[in-house]
């Protein structure tokens, strides 16, 4: 990622994910509802906007980071323009003590504090705490990180759920990321059998018993197709050997499943049938995505594990976590595991972004302290 490039995700929000004709900038200048350069420069257009009136130095680059209360470069002015925080459109910088004066009674401005979280990590936390639970400074601030770097690699938006399993609650672990509401429509996760789960810092332990299950609500016939849907879980304990779905859905006659270890193989299932490869219990504990685009397969901690050469469906019945939720009532396989997030989505492997999501979890997990 380039500083340009990172300049306009801070200053949207995420919001922004690819360039207009190439240019970040463009791009940037659109989103604050601009409809042409000036003088054939989308960057003098923003700054006139931000009430900039002339370059500096002959450079409107140089302008703009003086706008930002920024007097020297970090390799290139851009870089440190990058580094600005978030500042709403027309809005005014934060004042930056020792770099525009350092005489208080000079400084005419008044002060301005940038939000501390993006908005839908914000929207996530209220949720979490609304509900009665606590969520520590880490789990905030990691959190927010993977949010924000989730948008910037352009995975946001393809997903549909995402359980981050944090706070060490029962009702903290229930909420949806993308979608922090309390309502089955929200896919707010239900507990089968509540008493059989342990919840911790690092996500939830199961006990392995046979009605054992999280509901999603989220039917993947419905709201996915079958050449674009991805699924995958952190496991951060496995300790037996056992017969245990991690994710699994059935509708006869489909059926989806993501199994790390099942017996002593690995199975994945998009509606042709499963397919396996051997696996040792020390293998277990790690992330792990079955993925229908492109060349449909399993993933283990970001790298091709199954290639799968089945037909392609999707089961009509709500998603179970941590175990398989079957259609006509009950589950199948329910782990014994431990687990540190959930989701579901579209894929993610028909454009390549696998990798850069395995990167993004496991960062968050060792800020969260949510490793094996």
């Amino acid at each position: 990622m380039n500083c340009i490039q990172t300049y306009v995700q801070t200053q949207s929000l995420g919001t922004i994910t690819e360039p207009v004709n190439g240019s970040w900038i463009q791009a940037y200048a659109e989103y604050i509802g601009l409809v042409a350069p000036v003088n054939d420069s989308w960057l003098q257009a923003i700054c006139e906007e931000f009430g900039i009136t002339a370059p500096l130095f002959g450079s409107w680059t140089i302008a703009l980071a003086n706008y930002y209360g920024i007097s020297n470069p970090d390799a290139t002015w851009w870089c440190a323009i990058a580094q600005a925080p978030y500042v709403p459109p027309g809005g005014t910088p934060p004042f930056i003590w020792n770099l525009d004066t350092r005489v208080w009674e000079a400084e005419t401005r008044v002060w301005a504090v940038a939000p501390a979280y993006d908005v839908d990590a914000q929207a996530f936390f209220t949720a979490v705490e609304g509900g009665g639970d606590t969520l520590t400074t880490d789990e905030k601030d990691g959190t927010n990180t993977l949010v924000v770097g989730l948008k910037s690699a352009g995975i946001w938006t393809k997903l549909k759920a995402f359980y981050p399993l944090v706070g060490g609650t029962i009702t903290s672990q229930k909420w949806n990321l993308m979608n922090p509401v309390d309502t089955d429509a929200a896919f707010r996760l239900t507990f089968v059998n509540p008493g059989s789960f342990t919840f911790n810092a690092k996500g939830w332990k199961q006990a392995g018993l046979s009605s054992q299950v999280a509901d999603t609500y989220l039917s993947p016939a419905t709201e996915l197709t079958a050449t674009n849907f991805s699924m995958g879980c952190s496991i951060y304990e496995a300790t037996t050997t056992g017969n245990y779905y991690d994710m699994g859905n059935y509708s006869a006659p489909t059926e989806n499943a993501l199994i790390a270890r099942y017996g002593a193989s690995s199975y994945i299932n998009l509606g042709g049938g499963f397919t396996n490869t051997a696996t040792s219990l020390a293998q277990v504990e790690t992330s792990w995505i079955v993925d229908s685009g492109g060349t449909p397969g399993m993933w283990r901690d970001g790298a091709s594990y199954i290639t799968y050469g089945s037909g392609l469906n999707l089961a009509n019945y709500p998603m179970g976590l941590g175990a398989s939720n079957r259609g006509g009532g009950g589950t199948q396989g329910a782990s014994d595991r431990g687990y540190t997030m959930f989701y579901i989505g579209e894929s993610l492997n028909a454009s390549a972004l696998i990798a850069d999501f395995t990167t993004l979890i496991n960062s968050w997990q060792v800020t969260l302290g949510k490793t094996p």
